[in-house]
């Protein structure tokens, strides 16, 4: 993941800073050590704005937490300000937050790719679903199954009893059985083919 703000920043510069060692720049820095660093005299420094834009302070914070590191966020600041632990301790947060956002994001892009991959199998194969939630017993079909089981998808009741119903009398007592044992704790997986 890469994200890049070049926002009055001019070509020279960028320039510049695309020459700087990794290893040497606040950046290189920040990321190796994994806490915020601050340089407050930047003269003469190639990771330095232009003195004409009157910024010689600034601000380098991890964007992540424990071992992840998803980034870092540089921030340029006046040259009168000065350094406090409240700063310290509330740019560590956005840092720590911004990384959550970024797994978060991350998190739901893998999740749509999943589901989008099982929809495609499911409709490859022709398949219908019945899905469950043992804890709180809601239930999910889809309009395959419906069809399958002879059903309008309006007419699907997604209720345990449903279910039961259209279970054939030869599988209904051993699919059953293998619930009760799977609820109980005494098999790992629940798998029942019928």
């Amino acid at each position: 993941l890469a994200l890049a703000a070049h926002k009055g920043l001019d070509d020279a510069f960028t320039k510049r800073f695309s020459q700087v060692p990794l290893s040497e720049s606040l950046f290189g820095k920040t990321a190796t050590k994994r806490w915020i660093l601050f340089s407050n005299n930047l003269d003469g420094d190639p990771d330095a704005l232009h003195e004409k834009n009157h910024l010689n302070k600034q601000f380098s914070i991890p964007i992540g937490s424990g071992t992840r590191l998803s980034g870092v966020l540089y921030l340029k600041v006046d040259k009168e300000h000065e350094r406090t632990p409240f700063q310290d301790a509330f740019l560590l947060t956005v840092g720590q937050t911004l990384a959550s956002l970024i797994e978060r994001k991350k998190a739901e892009i893998a999740l749509q790719d999943s589901e989008q991959r099982v929809t495609l199998a499911l409709k490859g194969g022709d398949l219908g679903y019945w899905d469950v939630n043992l804890v709180t017993g809601e239930s999910v079909v889809n309009d395959r199954w419906a069809e399958i089981q002879g059903y309008a998808p309006n007419e699907v009741e997604t209720s345990r009893d449903m279910w039961k119903r259209t279970l054939h009398s030869d599988d209904k007592e051993h699919v059953l059985r293998i619930g009760r044992e799977y609820r109980a704790g005494r098999l790992p997986d629940y798998e029942a083919e019928y």
